[in-house]
């Protein structure tokens, strides 16, 4: 059993109105013994999709209700402090002092925004649409949605091997294939071969760095997936390459949803070899049976 859910947000970041104890005490009803907040922390976030400083996190306020409710549910359920930082060239520096500033004892770094743009959005897809259609005058409509879903993926993908080469103050990489959340209509697989090449590039970066993967269960519990970002296939990749460092978490917004499919998680994980997990306090990590 996975007991610790590692990437959840309350109403500290922009995005959630969750209540911390409400969260806590579904953890508590799931037999989870570990719960790692991880406020969303997000420098120049485009305003075309949300106001300035939407993602920006007030971590005194955090702090001080995260160390009241530590105080409340010490013996009964461990309280971590975490944060999720968004990864972008234009603000490298502001990110490392920010993380350097605050007594994190967890930091995944995510990429949201590729060259300005969010694949959460529909704007993104229409961009890689308009290129897919730019470079098969003629095609139709399904031949131009499969070029658009690969392309939106290996923009993404271009991103975040940009970004881990200019940043490296963190522990694991949040939801390396995040993009695939957001094709539509239910449709969340990908050809693996399509991207090897630069999900390798990805991948021997974090072995190098001894960083880890954000083994994120939103796919499975909100979209319905059979995969978790990132995918089982990658998963085998990293071990193989050496990778060895895994965390755990719903990447829940909402109360009712912490510590969903972890179970699933688990089988996932390990059917790509992988016999441990990691939790991380004071920056350091804690290893646990899978």
């Amino acid at each position: 059993m996975i007991s610790a859910d590692c990437h959840i947000h309350s109403h500290h970041s922009g995005d959630s109105d969750a209540s911390m104890e409400d969260m806590i005490g579904v953890a508590m009803q799931k037999g989870l013994d570990t719960l790692c907040f991880t406020e969303h922390q997000d420098f120049d976030f485009p305003t075309a999709y949300e106001p300035a400083g939407f993602f920006d996190l007030n971590v005194p306020a955090y702090l001080a209700e995260l160390q009241s409710l530590q105080e409340t549910y010490r013996g009964r359920i461990e309280l971590l402090l975490g944060t999720e930082i968004g990864l972008q060239p234009s603000c490298v520096r502001e990110n490392l002092d920010f993380v350097r500033t605050h007594p994190f004892d967890f930091v995944i770094a995510s990429v949201h925004v590729a060259a300005g743009q969010d694949p959460y959005h529909k704007d993104y897809w229409a961009d890689m649409r308009a290129r897919a259609a730019a470079r098969l005058p003629g095609a139709d409509a399904e031949t131009l949605r499969q070029e658009a879903e690969r392309e939106g993926m290996g923009f993404y993908l271009a991103a975040v091997l940009e970004n881990l080469q200019l940043y490296e103050d963190f522990d694991v990489l949040g939801h390396l294939d995040l993009a695939n959340r957001y094709f539509g209509e239910g449709r969340t697989a990908y050809a693996h071969a399509d991207h090897a090449e630069v999900i390798d590039e990805i991948l021997r970066l974090l072995v190098e760095k001894d960083k880890g993967l954000d083994c994120n269960t939103n796919l499975l519990w909100r979209y319905g997936a059979d995969e978790m970002n990132p995918t089982r296939e990658i998963l085998a990749r990293f071990r193989e390459l050496g990778g060895r460092i895994l965390t755990f978490g719903t990447d829940a917004h909402e109360a009712a949803h912490v510590g969903d499919a972890l179970d699933t998680a688990r089988a996932i994980a390990r059917s790509a070899g992988f016999t441990e997990y990691c939790v991380f306090r004071n920056r350091t990590a804690e290893w646990r049976p899978l």
